[in-house]
């Protein structure tokens, strides 16, 4: 797609779209016009191609041949005073055969069966693309969201800097401040509108990270909708999940089908040294037959049968090929269940992990608000000094952005989770499997 109809499309989407995009809004477009899922496609079309293809071996085939032969001189007899033409000088003549194979091998039958295989291991694949684009743009709307939180954080922050550099201004003027206690305010809140903008920056490339992943222009303005998926702890078994994703992910059932398909591939080359007949009509006609004897037209049948003798160990490579992709593809597949298998267990000890640092972060952020309530206090006192109150709001800017990343982390590992199981509802498939 050129980058005008990009631009055209992008507009087109946002037109119709009201309001924040939602998660299945992004998922719904990065379906539609996901890179990977589009060469998926053509892949499935590409294979389905090649099986109407070799279909075309087992019908008939139908071919014209026209014939022109011009001799040195012309062959005459004399029967008595007469001259007779037994062979002119010239000869015109069209061939059309009809050709009809007969695959009493069965090697055509098993080249097509194998290739429907291919086939269906290409749309197994394509539904592993489709999980993994689901799990990408999961992935990358909920960094855009934590990275929104974050600048709101920030923004928090620089506001508390502001206030203090208030306040201390306001303290020197009245004599209860020293100048170095407005200078080191200053100075915090200058690092605190640097890191706003270090964080503004973040949430604008967590945007286009998320446009690239739906696979349109990442200059294409969005804003997102909350999300609530995945925050409650999660009650299936790791067993569980771990044999429903092998049987699940399209990855694994794409490898076994390849598998399989290869196996049939490898029966119909080990047949390709049996016989082969074919079934020949061919009908001539000679254009201003002349002659002796000659004939207009002539229909005639043949079988021809053949019986390979020696082909230069081309059937004995083939089988060993298929031999050896046999042997890849057992590789790839148990390397595919070891790594799914990982997965499962990966996004289980991340949600744990984030859900537990979850509350710790919460309460964390309630000490910190109430420290730094306390401090403030004892500062319009007297009691405490600049260093301090700037502590406690470091404290709870911090608290407040340890927060935020556990939330999102339990989100993400949420998301993952449903990608390693390769499923959206993972409580239907727990149930399935725990059934």
């Amino acid at each position: 797609m050129n980058p005008t109809a990009l631009f055209l499309w992008a507009a087109a989407h946002l037109a119709g779209q009201s309001g924040p995009m939602t998660m299945d809004q992004a998922i719904e477009a990065a379906l539609e016009h996901a890179f990977s899922i589009r060469l998926a496609e053509v892949d499935i079309s590409k294979s389905e191609q090649v099986t109407r293809q070799l279909r075309t071996a087992l019908g008939p085939t139908l071919s014209a041949q026209g014939t022109y032969t011009r001799f040195d001189r012309a062959t005459t007899s004399n029967f008595g005073s007469d001259s007779v033409v037994i062979s002119p000088i010239d000869q015109k003549k069209v061939d059309l055969t009809l050709s009809m194979p007969i695959d009493i091998s069965g090697t055509k039958r098993l080249a097509i069966s194998a290739n429907k295989k291919l086939t269906q291991a290409g749309r197994e694949t394509l539904e592993a693309q489709i999980n993994t684009v689901k799990g990408s743009v999961r992935t990358a709307y909920l960094n855009v969201l934590k990275a929104r939180d974050l600048v709101s954080i920030r923004k928090e922050a620089v506001a508390l800097r502001e206030a203090t550099v208030k306040n201390a201004r306001l303290g020197l003027e009245q004599g209860s401040l020293a100048k170095v206690d407005v200078v080191q305010a200053e100075t915090q809140l200058a690092a605190a509108q640097g890191e706003l903008i270090i964080a503004q920056n973040q949430y604008g490339l967590a945007k286009k990270a998320l446009n690239s992943v739906i696979g349109r222009p990442v200059e294409t303005e969005f804003e997102v909708a909350e999300v609530q998926v995945g925050e409650r702890p999660l009650t299936q078994k790791l067993e569980g999940l771990q044999e429903t994703a092998i049987g699940t992910r399209a990855e694994v059932r794409s490898l076994k089908t390849t598998l399989d398909a290869y196996d049939t591939s490898l029966k119909a080359a080990k047949r390709l040294l049996l016989p082969d007949v074919r079934l020949n009509v061919v009908h001539s006609r000679n254009i201003d037959a002349g002659g002796f004897g000659a004939r207009k037209e002539s229909t005639t049948g043949v079988a021809v049968v053949s019986f390979p003798i020696y082909d230069g160990g081309n059937v004995s490579y083939q089988v060993g090929q298929y031999k050896e992709d046999q042997a890849r593809v057992r590789v790839l597949l148990e390397q595919t269940l070891l790594g799914v298998s990982f997965e499962v267990q990966q996004a289980m000890a991340n949600h744990a992990d984030a859900l537990a640092r979850v509350t710790i972060a919460t309460e964390a952020v309630r000490l910190s608000e109430e420290a730094l309530r306390v401090i403030q206090v004892k500062y319009t006192q007297g009691e405490a000094i600049q260093i301090e109150v700037d502590r406690a709001q470091t404290d709870l800017t911090t608290a407040k952005t340890n927060l935020v990343i556990a939330k999102y982390d339990v989100l993400s590992a949420y998301a993952q989770l449903q990608k390693a199981v390769g499923a959206d509802d993972l409580g239907a498939k727990a149930e399935g499997a725990n059934s």
